[in-house]
C-alpha cells in the first residue's frame, strides 16, 4: 500500500503495537501522528460524511436514498437493468431495491418489461417522467462530481481509485476468511 505524502511516496510496510510503520528512502520510521485505530476511526467518519452528504441531496430532491441512486444508474444506463443489475451497481440489499422501485413505478417514474436476456428477470427502464425527475435530480449530481474530482488531479485521482479497489479487495477476502462468505 502506497501513499503519497508531500509529494514523496510513502510505502506502509507493516504493524507495531496499532502504530504504522513506514518505509522511506531513509529506512524505517514510526509515523507517531497516526495509531491505526485512529485512522481507521477517521476513514470510517469520512465516508459516513461522504453517505451524509448524497442523503443531504436525495432529501433536498425529495427522494429516498435508493430511489436517488436509482434513478442515477437507470438514467445514465445504455439498456435497461434488471433488479439484480441495480442492487449490484448500487451496492443495496435487494428488499430495499425492490421496494424504491415499486415505489418509483407506482409514481410512473419507470417501466418494467420482461427480461429477453433473463426470461426469469423483469428489467426496468426510465417513463419521459421518470427521464425528467432523473435530470433534476442524479443529473445534479452528476453535474458537481466531475467538478470535485477534477480538482483532485489526474495523479490523486488515480491514487484515491487504486486504494479504493485494494482496501475493497482486502476487506472482501478477509471477511471470508471470517465470516466464510465473500460479501
Amino acid at each position: 500500500l502506497c501513499l503519497l505524502v508531500s509529494f514523496a511516496p510513502v510505502c506502509l510496510t507493516g504493524m507495531h503495537k496499532n502504530v504504522i510503520m513506514q518505509k522511506s528512502d531513509f529506512g524505517l520510521k514510526e509515523e507517531h501522528s497516526m495509531e491505526l485505530e485512529q485512522a481507521i476511526d477517521r476513514i470510517d467518519a469520512l465516508q459516513k460524511e461522504q453517505e451524509s452528504i448524497y442523503h443531504f441531496a436525495a432529501q433536498r430532491c425529495g427522494l429516498s436514498d435508493t430511489a436517488l441512486w436509482l434513478l442515477y444508474h437507470l438514467d445514465t444506463a445504455q439498456t435497461p437493468l434488471t433488479q439484480r443489475m441495480l442492487c449490484r451497481r448500487c451496492c443495496f440489499p435487494k428488499q430495499t431495491v425492490h421496494t424504491a422501485l415499486c415505489r418509483l413505478e407506482e409514481q410512473g417514474m419507470l417501466l418494467r418489461h420482461k427480461s429477453v436476456q433473463f426470461p426469469r428477470q423483469r428489467t426496468f427502464a426510465l417513463t419521459e417522467q421518470g427521464k425528467a425527475l432523473a435530470k433534476r435530480t442524479a443529473g445534479l449530481l452528476r453535474l458537481c462530481e466531475p467538478r470535485v474530482y477534477a480538482a483532485l488531479g489526474a495523479r490523486e485521482l488515480s491514487l484515491y481509485i487504486a486504494l479504493g479497489e485494494k482496501i475493497n479487495r482486502a476487506l472482501r477476502a478477509e471477511f471470508e476468511k471470517s465470516f466464510g462468505v465473500t460479501p
